[in-house]
C-alpha cells in the first residue's frame, strides 16, 4: 500500500464551482425501512445504494477499492464526518448512510455549513469484515500524529509485517487520503463514528471538551472521556491534539435494526454537528449534484 511515483491519493483542488448548490429531492424518511444486522446488512454496507446522496470517490484504498465521500450545505463552515475507520462496525456506516440522507433531503436549509462525509474509510477491511486493513495495520494507530510510534499486534512474529501501527506513519493509503482530506478542508470540527457497544458514549480532544459534556447531558450519553494519551497514531492525535481541532468519537448505541439506531443517535448527531437545518425539505426532485472537496 505504499505511495509511490507522486502522490495517487491527492484530492484535487477545486476551481470556483466547489461550492456548488445542494442537491434538491422529493422529501422522505431515509429510515422507513427496518434492516437487520446480519450477514445480508454487511455486505449492503460495503457500498451505499442510495439514489439520493452524491457519493463520490475521494480516493483508492490499498486494494483498489473506492473511498467515498458526499458534500452537503452550502455554508462557509466545514466540518468532516467520517463513518468509521474499522471494517468490522457495519452499523456506524449504515447510520452514517442514514445521516447522509436526512442532511441531503434537507440540503436547502443547510446554509450555515457544508458537511463532508466519508462512509467507509476503511473499504478493504469492510470487504474483510475486519478491524484493521488488508495488510493488517489499524487506521487508527496509522496517523502521522507526533505521538505515532511503532505498534506490535499481540502475536507478531516479525517486525515491520505484524505492525498494528504500520511500518511507518501514514503508511496506508487510506490514512493518507484522510489526512489530505483534512488538509484540503481545513474543517472546524471533526466526527468519527463507531458502533460497538449497547450504550453510547464520546471521546473528545481537549478543544471539543465544552462539546462533548452539552452533548452528555442532552443525549444521556453518560460515559464521557477526554482521548486515551497512550493511544499514539489516532484520529484523535492527529486532527485534535496536532491541529487543535474539535474532535469527537461517538460511539454509537447497536440497535436492532438500522431506523432503530439511526432514531437513537439522530438527535445527537446533529447537535454534535451544530448546523441549522430548516424543517422543511425541497420539494423538487432532481439528481444528485456532483462537488470536489476544497
Amino acid at each position: 500500500s505504499a505511495n509511490t511515483g507522486g502522490d495517487p491519493y491527492a484530492i484535487p483542488l477545486p476551481g470556483a464551482e466547489s461550492k456548488a448548490a445542494s442537491p434538491q429531492v422529493a422529501k422522505s424518511d431515509p429510515a422507513t425501512t427496518s434492516t437487520s444486522r446480519d450477514t445480508a446488512t454487511h455486505v449492503a454496507s460495503r457500498e451505499s445504494t442510495s439514489s439520493i446522496v452524491a457519493w463520490q470517490k475521494v480516493a483508492g484504498s490499498g486494494q483498489g477499492r473506492d473511498i467515498q465521500y458526499t458534500q452537503i450545505g452550502t455554508g462557509s463552515r466545514d466540518l468532516l464526518v467520517i463513518g468509521s475507520l474499522h471494517g468490522d462496525v457495519s452499523d456506524a456506516m449504515l447510520i452514517c448512510d442514514q445521516l447522509s440522507e436526512h442532511l441531503t433531503l434537507n440540503a436547502a436549509g443547510l446554509t450555515d455549513a457544508r458537511i463532508t462525509i466519508v462512509r467507509d474509510a476503511n473499504p478493504d477491511a469492510s470487504n474483510l469484515r475486519s478491524a484493521t486493513t488488508a495488510n493488517g495495520v489499524d487506521l487508527n494507530r496509522n496517523f502521522a500524529s507526533s505521538d505515532w510510534r511503532k505498534v506490535a499486534m499481540l502475536n507478531a512474529t516479525q517486525q515491520d509485517d505484524s505492525l498494528l501501527s504500520g511500518p511507518r506513519a501514514a503508511s496506508e493509503p487510506e490514512t493518507q487520503a484522510l489526512q489530505s482530506l483534512i488538509e484540503r478542508i481545513g474543517p472546524e470540527r471533526v466526527l468519527l463514528l463507531e458502533c460497538t457497544s449497547p450504550i453510547g458514549s464520546i471521546q473528545y480532544s481537549p478543544s471539543a471538551e465544552q462539546r462533548a459534556m452539552q452533548l452528555s447531558r442532552t443525549s444521556g450519553w453518560r460515559q464521557v472521556q477526554m482521548a486515551d494519551s497512550s493511544r499514539s497514531g489516532s484520529l484523535l492525535s492527529y486532527a485534535g491534539d496536532d491541529r487543535g481541532i474539535p474532535t469527537l468519537v461517538l460511539n454509537l448505541p447497536r440497535s436492532k435494526t438500522v431506523a432503530e439506531g439511526w432514531e437513537a443517535s439522530r438527535q445527537t448527531l446533529l447537535a454534535a454537528l451544530d448546523v441549522t437545518v430548516s424543517s422543511e425539505a425541497t420539494s423538487a426532485s432532481t439528481e444528485p449534484v456532483a462537488s470536489t472537496p476544497r
